[in-house]
């Protein structure tokens, strides 16, 4: 069985956030998928665009030294970025059983920022 791991970029104020939620649930869903077992989620909590933090520098440092895992999933601008040493692949949002979900979160999002 390979081992993955998951990276999320998350602001601050988003942390407890149902749609980060569904982000964190997307990621065990494609592990599930696929038959993976799902290491560590790594989560770098921002308050604004910057060079990389703590988490994904720790990230790095897993996968190059420990050689914690097989595989690396991040979510980055709506659908998650499979990593590995012979692949990369995409899962898109809306192939996921959370995308309903996720719909709506934006939804209320959206219209709290409108």
């Amino acid at each position: 069985m390979k081992k993955a791991v998951g990276y999320i970029k998350v602001r601050k104020d988003r942390v407890n956030s149902q749609l980060n939620q569904l982000v964190v649930e997307g990621i065990k869903e494609i592990c599930k998928r696929n038959n993976w077992e799902l290491v560590q989620i790594y989560q770098d909590k921002v308050t604004r665009r910057s060079s990389p933090k703590k988490e994904s520098r720790k990230l790095f440092t897993d996968m190059n030294v420990n050689n914690s895992a097989d595989v690396t999933i991040i979510f980055c601008f709506g659908e998650y970025v499979i990593y590995g040493p012979n692949e990369i692949d995409f899962v898109l949002m809306e192939d996921l059983e959370i995308a309903d979900k996720v719909e709506k979160e934006l939804l209320i999002l959206s219209l709290k920022n409108a």
